[in-house]
């Protein structure tokens, strides 16, 4: 059998750049309350919708999902909204309310609770669905619970709840009145496991000296083995627990010396009469340890300002890798700073973690944020860190929910080499530039954020919580990412003429789409394609258009394919996922220059003659004549199915190897004898048939059919054939 090369010249043009200073945009942005929309529940004062808000992909598909808690739901026991994404942007298709003793969800509603009043997602199993973790820091008289629901391909479950108190089921600590615990609510993997695990504040312990519970995470989900409390002046921690210094009052995570272990900062806002503190405990094998722990304050250790009686620095904090080195940095906000104008302190991360070197100040009316420092704005009274125009910079939200009376006010200021700048800040406010709703006093607008990615682009999208809109009803808007588009499937067909679509083992296949490839210096091995999470052989790849292997079992009835570009890099883009149906064998012919209609010459080879087989001139600089009858063809193919012996995808055929579904073949309508069905050897994915031309057909164009078990090939291939 001789080898055949076979050329294909595609020109493909494509012009992708990043806007240089797009992040969020009000393009499509959401809005999102109860009752209205399709969202489950009732409008009602004083319910404040969106106190809290955490996102997550709950079943699995991809998209981020949003949770929205209504602490002052029902009497202030409480309640937590799901509102799940359909890849476009959130959807209230099955949206979902929780609250306690409900569906299967422990505990008791009870007055006071506040149940969603902090929320987490984080994957405590590790089985790909995010978890999510509620707080209710009011139950039983302010002792507190926090709730933990489990994900799964259908969205957040009541299956193997869960609900952690201090001093029930090993959990470290007593519960007592007035710890509320579950205030605060961080997830990391601190102990590098692959599961991530739960941070839980207590503020209130010990008169409002505070405390952190640790709850580590395994294939069971959250377990009591090995769980942690961290407190200031306990275990090596540096500081003392003293009345008032509310120690774990706002938590972050983040790996600020770039070891792999998740790192945790707690804030310490009433410490030293309410100056403040931040406290950062390192993450390990072991989970949180001492060595390494840390102390910053203000106006030391490097870090700008002056310690002054109620900054309350600390008050909010949030971690990101602002300037793109691969550590993760420390945004945290000193909200009482000069009457209440407050500022927002970065502190960078390096191999040693944080230290207070290059740490610098970001506030209104300075370093290029618009705006004026006004008493009661508390600029940085939430913080949010994510790459919202996919530039691979952590950018930083930041709520200024006292502007204007309390109206409120979003600042975005961008990341770069240099760290948070001013240069591209965008401010967001309700009414404004394409904003849903109006700015009253009393909104809240900013008191709660939440970074995902809802779907439609590579870029985070940022969900605001506004509480207090409408006499505390609350409201929830979604403002979009401005990044490159994800990589979208159209259609997945045989790499033949393009008429097979459905696939089989090892076919050769055509993926078209858009966005393939993100950007604009990419090779062709920029993207990659998974079907079923198993990476497939690429043949070559464009903006719109990637030819590959098939890369599933035998035996499957559908594959789930996605595309992803800039592949295995930081700033890598997941595509959405299309549904590949499968079938045994999907035959289909190589073509030369197929016509428009389908019909063309086949890509086949003159055993015989050695010449290919087609009207001279087809190719230039190929050797052409039609095939004699009596000769011996073969024929190049795809899709012939599972082969004896069997191949993994990807692999060279050193060897013969022939298909095991039984295969059949007709030239000009008359049955033909085959000699071989089976792979090329030398080359991955690629097969051929090999049969002889039977008598008497006559000059001119021969259709040719092959059946591999049940399918057959497509109408409209021919070879050219001489008379006898």
């Amino acid at each position: 059998m001789a080898a055949l090369r076979i050329v294909l010249l595609l020109a493909l043009h494509s012009s992708l750049a990043i806007p240089a200073a797009a992040q969020l945009s009000t393009a499509g942005n959401q809005r999102w309350q109860q009752g209205a929309a399709g969202i489950l529940d009732d409008y009602e004062g004083n319910d404040r919708f969106a106190h809290a808000l955490a996102a997550g992909d709950f079943n699995g598909d991809g998209f981020d999902d949003l949770a929205a808690g209504s602490p002052g739901e029902n009497g202030a026991r409480g309640i937590v909204h799901v509102i799940y994404s359909d890849g476009a942007g959130l959807t209230a298709q099955g949206n979902q309310v929780w609250e306690q003793g409900v569906a299967g969800i422990d505990g008791n509603a009870e007055r006071g609770d506040q149940f969603g009043i902090a929320l987490a997602a984080g994957d405590f199993d590790a089985d790909g669905y995010c978890d999510l973790a509620a707080g209710a820091n009011g139950e039983d008289g302010g002792r507190g619970i926090v709730h933990v629901i489990y994900g799964a391909a259908q969205g957040l479950t009541a299956d193997r709840n869960q609900a952690w108190r201090q001093g029930h089921d090993g959990l470290l600590g007593e519960a007592e009145s007035g710890d509320f615990f579950g205030s605060a609510l961080a997830t990391g993997d601190f102990n590098g496991d692959g599961f991530d695990d739960l941070a839980a504040g207590a503020y209130g312990e010990n008169n409002n000296g505070g405390m952190v519970s640790i709850i580590f995470g395994s294939n069971r989900g959250l377990v009591n083995n090995g769980n942690q409390r961290r407190r200031q002046g306990d275990d090596g921690l540096r500081g003392d627990t003293e009345r008032n210094d509310f120690f774990s009052a706002a938590l972050a995570v983040g790996d600020f010396n770039g070891d792999g272990y998740d790192d945790l900062i707690a804030g310490t806002p009433g410490e030293n009469g309410g100056r403040g503190t931040v406290n950062m405990i390192l993450g390990s094998s072991g989970g949180l340890i001492a060595n390494g722990n840390r102390r910053f304050e203000q106006d030391n250790d490097g870090l700008p300002d002056d310690r002054e009686g109620g900054d309350n620095f600390g008050a909010t904090l949030a971690a990101g890798d602002f300037n793109g080195d691969g550590f993760d940095d420390l945004a945290a906000a000193s909200l009482g700073e000069n009457g209440g104008e407050g500022n927002v302190i970065v502190i960078p991360g390096s191999a040693q973690a944080l230290t207070g070197a290059g740490s610098y100040r970001r506030r209104q009316d300075q370093d290029g944020l618009p705006d004026r420092r006004e008493d009661g704005d508390r600029f940085g009274s939430e913080l949010v860190s994510a790459d919202f125009n996919g530039d691979g910079f952590d950018d930083l939200a930041v709520g200024v929910r006292g502007e204007d009376g309390n109206r409120g006010l979003l600042h975005v200021l961008p990341g770069s080499p240099r760290g948070l700048t001013g240069a591209g800040n965008q401010v967001f406010a309700q009414g404004a530039d394409g904003l849903d709703d109006q700015a009253e006093r009393g909104d809240d607008f900013t008191f709660a954020m939440a970074a995902a990615d809802f779907g439609a682009d590579a870029a985070a999208d940022l969900a605001v919580g506004a509480p207090g809109e409408d006499g505390d009803r609350g409201i929830a808007h979604i403002l979009f990412g401005a990044g490159l588009p994800r990589p979208h499937i159209a259609a997945i067909v045989g790499a033949g003429a393009g008429a097979v679509t459905v696939a089989s083992y090892n076919a050769i296949l055509t993926v078209w789409g858009t966005d393939f490839i993100a950007a604009e210096a990419a090779t062709a091995n920029s993207p990659c394609v998974e079907m079923d999470g198993n990476r497939a052989l690429i043949f070559a790849a464009f903006p719109g258009q990637i030819n590959v292997q098939a890369a599933v079992r035998p035996g499957q009835a559908q594959a789930a394919v996605r595309v992803l570009a800039n592949c295995d890099r930081a700033d890598e883009i997941v595509g959405d996922s299309f549904t590949l149906p499968l079938a045994a064998g999907s035959p289909q012919f190589f073509f030369f220059v197929p016509a428009a209609a389908g019909r063309g010459p086949i890509a086949a080879v003159n055993e015989t003659t050695g010449a290919l087989v087609g009207a001279a001139g087809l190719l230039p600089g190929a050797q052409f004549a039609p095939a004699a009858p009596r000769d011996v063809v073969t024929l190049f193919m795809t899709g012939l199915g599972v082969t004896e012996p069997l191949l993994p995808p990807g692999r060279l055929a050193s060897a013969a190897a022939q298909v095991t579904l039984p295969a059949s073949a007709t030239v000009g309508g008359a049955p033909v004898e085959l000699f071989y069905a089976g792979v090329t050897p030398g080359f991955a994915g690629l097969y051929q048939v090999s049969l002889r031309i039977p008598p008497g057909l006559g000059a001119g164009q021969a259709e040719v059919r092959v059946t591999i078990g049940a399918a057959s090939t497509p109408a409209g291939g021919f070879l050219a054939v001489d008379s006898e």
